[in-house]
């Protein structure tokens, strides 16, 4: 999984692309912030110098070694700002988006919707090994930290339930969408809530979660708390049960949504919960506009992006917000939203 490229960025060049998005193609989940791209995302902001006055040099595949592959490239600098290349060799495979809409354009089937689009991130995932480091694309290692920020959130955000539940008052129901093998449901749901539901549409990965979650009690799980239903579908076409959910737990996963789906899905997200319930989304994000990954049809977008997104819905207010502290630092920026329905 190597791309062997030898690429110079000189102020000296005459090729130049002009865009309006930065995005580079990359890998799912943990894509590193130090990659080339993703360095030419964060260096190139409006009225800055350009990459190679910056100091920005990839003479070998040094940084792109690990998460880029020959043919699936796609690069794009800040908005209004040029891509400098000494070899128009460099250019010929850069696909350059000056809009969102002109990638969900071009992933539109001849029907008009995008079902390749999804079918090729259920493929991928239908085809990773059913672990941890499986499903974190080979950053396993980062799940204790990613639930320790996690669970301080839920114990902050729903303080006043979880004592009520914690006395018997009241039982508290959550979902977890994109569950993969269980992960979130195993280290962090079911210890807090009396039941939990499962949504994953890779079938392979389901059951694993299926059959580690009811097997016997794990150790550490309070009595009476349980995984309850296994939904096998999609964010984009999942209907939630009416008033069933104290909280929608949605982590790297809606990056495979279309930007017309995500309003949609809040929309059924919000009829899915409680009266005073919550809708968390837990997402990488990238510096600016988007990182768009072919493989698994994933889309990575910036923080403002994502801000936007659940602005233009109309559907839900923005509670709070939190970055994920303690991972490595050479992987995108995760940020934790905290939604509730207006």
């Amino acid at each position: 999984r190597m791309l062997r490229a030898h690429v110079r960025f000189v102020p000296s060049c005459m090729h130049m692309l002009r865009a309006h998005v930065c995005f580079v193609h990359a890998r799912r989940h943990m894509l590193p912030a130090s990659t080339l791209g993703a360095h030419a995302v964060e260096k190139c902001t409006p009225g800055a110098p350009s990459p190679a006055s910056r100091g920005l040099e990839c003479t070998d595949a040094r940084h792109l070694r690990r998460f880029l592959r020959p043919g699936r490239t796609q690069l794009c600098i800040a908005r209004a700002h040029a891509l400098e290349c000494t070899d128009a060799r460099h250019v010929a495979h850069l696909q350059v988006f000056h809009t969102p809409d002109e990638l969900w354009e071009q992933a539109r089937d001849r029907d008009g919707s995008h079902t390749s689009w999804y079918t090729k991130a259920v493929s991928y995932w239908d085809q990773q090994e059913p672990s941890y480091d499986g499903v974190l694309g080979g950053f396993g290692f980062v799940s204790d930290v990613d639930v320790r920020d996690s669970r301080a959130l839920v114990e902050k955000v729903m303080k006043p339930e979880l004592a009520e539940a914690a006395a018997g008052k009241r039982s508290l129901v959550a979902i977890d969408c994109g569950a993969g093998v269980g992960r979130v449901t195993n280290e962090l749901l079911i210890h807090l809530f009396q039941e939990v539901d499962l949504l994953e549409p890779s079938r392979p990965l389901l059951e694993c979660a299926r059959a580690h979650l009811t097997q016997k009690r794990q150790a550490g799980v309070p009595a009476g708390h349980r995984a309850a239903n296994f939904y096998c579908a999609g964010l984009q076409d999942h209907v939630f049960e009416a008033g069933r959910y104290d909280i929608i737990w949605i982590q790297w996963c809606m990056l495979y949504l279309t930007d017309a789906d995500v309003p949609l899905m809040l929309a059924r997200a919000c009829k899915g919960l409680k009266p005073g319930g919550y809708i968390v989304v837990k997402e990488n994000t990238c510096k600016e506009g988007f990182v768009v990954d072919n493989d698994d049809s994933s889309l990575t977008r910036s923080n403002t992006y994502m801000l936007e997104l659940f602005e233009a819905s109309g559907l839900v207010t923005l509670v709070q917000s939190a970055k994920q502290r303690n991972f490595p630092k050479d992987l995108f920026d995760v940020r934790m939203y905290v939604l509730r329905p207006k």
